[in-house]
C-alpha cells in the first residue's frame, strides 16, 4: 500500500460522513484505491459506489457492514436525566 497511509483516517465507529472518497474507503477496506475503482467499473466487489459528478463515493454504512463495525452510541452531555451528566 504505497501512499495510502499519508492521511489520518477517522475510525468507522465514530465517522459522521455518509460517504467517503475512494482513497479513504480503500484505506478502511485495506485495498488499493484502484481495486475499488475496478469494483465500480466492473460492478463487482462487496459494495457499490455512488457516482456524483464523475467522482466515486462509497457509503460509510456499506463499509461498516462489510467490516462488521458497530456504531458507537451517541452520548449526551449535560442533558437532564442523563446519569453521566448528574454524577
Amino acid at each position: 500500500m504505497a501512499n495510502i497511509s499519508r492521511f489520518e483516517v477517522v475510525p468507522l465507529h465514530i465517522e459522521l460522513r455518509a460517504a467517503l472518497e475512494t482513497k479513504e474507503a480503500a484505506r478502511h477496506l485495506r485495498r488499493e484505491p484502484q481495486t475499488l475503482r475496478s469494483w465500480a467499473s466492473k460492478g463487482s466487489g462487496p459494495i457499490k459506489p455512488i457516482r456524483i459528478g464523475g467522482r466515486l463515493l462509497w457509503r460509510t454504512n456499506d463499509i461498516r457492514r462489510v467490516l462488521g463495525v458497530v456504531l458507537e452510541p451517541k452520548h449526551s452531555i449535560g442533558v437532564e436525566g442523563n446519569p453521566e451528566a448528574e454524577a
